[in-house]
């Protein structure tokens, strides 16, 4: 399953709204917040990240006037607002799972979780929250939704502190910007013993990570279903990790839908053939590390998104 962000400003009190508006305007917050949502962490050349968010919160973005990326809104007449939807690059559904299970096939996109408070209480109760982002002011305001984040097992990693006009009041605060994981939500994967699992690691000089994903994703994942007539994406998903401690590796995981779909296309001659189109599309030096076909493999290793343990 991808893993998503989750990106929210509390007052001392954990107050996040008020009358379905946020109770402060602080420019460097602002800032921070669009250089976030709008960043794509693993390959910068891309700008198209998924904001998730509740029908509330999407009607305060859209006053916001911030270039949109792909929003996925949950709401509960998805169906009818998908119906009479004009915007592109919105996209509706009825509740929180099914807009993550969307995400899969997104495998360039970061996602983010943009409230609200039901939206945040679900993010941060799923096992696939990977990083938090707190904005807290130091100090109390009027308030009338209030989120409890002492509840959570939140380890910080970096704490910055800053002074800012709230352009409401014109008053100075201070605001602490946070970014932390969730400890009790690291991911283990556990996949159905049935479904084909396949992990492959590859090392490439780190200048040519990006270029390599984009070309496993062409001849990997398109051409396959193309090249075999297959209608529908094969993987029930796919996950491109990276390591921090060591640039220029990846991994790639493929869970396929079913086991005669893999065996269709696990040819050897297949293989080969894809591979020679692999290395036309990437004319760069790579070597594989592993590969593995096997599911138990989850259970012994962890992932996060830019480490692999």
């Amino acid at each position: 399953m991808k893993k998503f962000n989750v990106l929210l400003a509390t007052d001392n009190s954990g107050g996040i709204g008020n009358k379905n508006l946020l109770p402060w305007n602080f420019s460097k917050d602002t800032d921070y917040f669009i250089r976030k949502i709008t960043t794509n962490t693993s390959f910068p050349t891309v700008t198209k990240n998924i904001l998730i968010m509740g029908y509330k919160s999407f009607l305060d973005f859209l006053q916001r006037n911030i270039c949109t990326e792909l929003i996925y809104v949950i709401a509960r007449d998805s169906e009818q607002l998908n119906y009479e939807n004009q915007k592109k690059y919105v996209v509706y559904f009825e509740n929180f799972e099914s807009a993550i299970k969307m995400c899969e096939s997104e495998i360039y996109s970061d996602v983010w979780i943009l409230g609200g408070k039901k939206i945040y209480e679900d993010a941060l109760a799923n096992p696939s929250c990977d990083k938090i982002y707190v904005t807290t002011i130091n100090a109390e305001f009027e308030c009338d939704i209030v989120i409890n984040l002492s509840i959570y097992d939140i380890k910080w990693n970096k704490v910055v502190t800053i002074s800012d006009i709230n352009i409401i009041d014109n008053k100075e605060y201070i605001l602490e910007f946070k970014e932390g994981i969730l400890l009790a939500n690291t991911v283990t994967y556990e996949k159905e013993e049935h479904l084909p699992v396949e992990i492959l690691q590859f090392y490439t000089k780190p200048e040519f990570v990006e270029k390599f994903i984009k070309a496993d994703y062409d001849v990997w994942t398109m051409r396959e279903a193309i090249n075999n007539n297959i209608a529908h994406f094969p993987f029930l998903s796919k996950e491109v990790l990276l390591n921090d401690n060591n640039p220029g590796e990846i991994t790639i995981v493929h869970t396929w839908k079913s086991i005669e779909l893999w065996k269709m296309i696990d040819q050897r001659d297949f293989q080969k053939k894809c591979i020679k189109e692999f290395n036309e599309a990437f004319p760069h030096p790579y070597h594989l590390l592993s590969n593995v076909h096997d599911s138990n493999f989850f259970k012994r290793y962890r992932y996060s998104k830019y480490e692999v343990k």
